[in-house]
């Protein structure tokens, strides 16, 4: 028994070096490459009479660490899940090991589809917008670089959880803690409830809102369908 503890904790801490060496890598890979990466965001963005600017000394520095850290996190992610996986899997019984691999890359996706969304689609209208705000009132836009990639980053990791959602649901759905039908008698509410966080979230603007709401209205609808 002894013997086999020991093993299983030797097995731990490989597994763990070896990911921790992998996020020390990227992370180096990251901060590199992050100039290239905010010049890329920023033409992204399309951010027309913005100017980003530097307040203090260390600021970029702070924010390359910034990008570095989730370049790091981002490739590591894949790599933790997989060794991860491995090392809890001989204790799984079948139908956990099924469920396990059906859920690993289903999350994997639709985090990454919710960044995709979120960046080349909510944040290239809202960042424009909010820059207009300013423009209309005669304010010039001059943005801390730090808070800015912040602010992307922010915005990005905050959706791309959001779209995890119809996940959860099914698996809920199959722990029998949830029913469809339930859900579709609440329905309305979660339908005002959406348009209601989506006002929170965003921007004063109709469309803003309807690009935030529409798409957590497509999830649920999904869920619906994962959780039958």
């Amino acid at each position: 028994m002894q013997k086999r503890v020991i093993k299983h904790l030797e097995e731990l801490r490989s597994r763990i070096v070896f990911v921790v060496t992998f996020l020390i890598l990227f992370f180096i890979l990251g901060t590199l490459l992050s100039p290239v990466i905010i010049k890329r965001i920023i033409k992204d963005m399309s951010i027309n009479g913005v100017q980003l600017v530097s307040l203090s000394p260390l600021e970029f520095i702070y924010t390359q660490i910034k990008i570095g850290l989730i370049i790091g996190f981002a490739l590591t992610f894949p790599l933790l899940v997989y060794h991860a996986a491995r090392f809890i899997k001989p204790g799984l019984r079948k139908k956990e090991t099924a469920l396990l691999r059906t859920i690993l890359p289903a999350t994997i996706l639709l985090f990454v589809l919710g960044l995709v969304f979120s960046y080349f689609i909510f944040l290239k209208i809202s960042v424009g917008f909010l820059a207009n705000l300013s423009n209309i009132a005669g304010i010039s836009n001059t943005w801390s670089v730090e808070r800015f990639i912040g602010f992307i980053v922010g915005v990005c990791f905050f959706i791309g959880l959001i779209f995890e959602f119809p996940l959860v649901m099914w698996v809920l759905g199959r722990l029998g803690l949830i029913r469809a039908s339930a859900l579709k008698k609440k329905r309305a509410h979660t339908y005002v409830g959406v348009f209601i966080l989506a006002a929170i979230l965003t921007p004063p603007d109709a469309v803003t809102q309807i690009l935030m709401a529409v798409p957590l209205i497509i999830l649920f609808e999904i869920s619906l369908l994962f959780v039958k």
